[in-house]
């Protein structure tokens, strides 16, 4: 049996293949890497313009819950897209929550099932 035939041949000349594809996607990343910083959804960046998941990430929010309840989107050349000053106006209109205090109890607030009194 020749090399050729060899299973073990049919194997290394897959990994040769692998790696050569591997070598081929390392020199993608470092391009893009050296290309800059890209808009997370790899299109090309608008100045102050976010995709969904960008835009609910400068939120603190998620994508979901921006579509729903957030500002308007505008499209853009096919895109949706969220512009970095309405979602500054959006932030800023929204109500704000006054939370109580931490570690301080309100008297008659039940504690292990009974119930705390003055």
């Amino acid at each position: 049996m020749t090399a050729e035939g060899h299973p073990v041949a049919a194997v290394v000349d897959a990994l040769r293949a692998q790696a050569k594809a591997l070598d081929c996607l390392a020199d993608l990343i470092e391009a893009e890497a050296a290309a800059g910083d890209r808009n997370p959804d790899d299109r090309p960046h608008l100045s102050g313009a976010f995709g969904a998941d960008a835009a609910a990430s400068y939120c603190g929010i998620g994508s979901t819950l921006l579509r729903e309840q957030g500002p308007p989107a505008r499209h853009v050349g096919g895109r949706t897209v969220w512009f970095r000053e309405d979602l500054d106006t959006w932030l800023a209109d929204l109500p704000v929550e006054r939370t109580h205090q931490r570690g301080k109890r309100r008297s008659g607030s039940s504690r292990g099932g009974k119930t705390t009194g003055l």
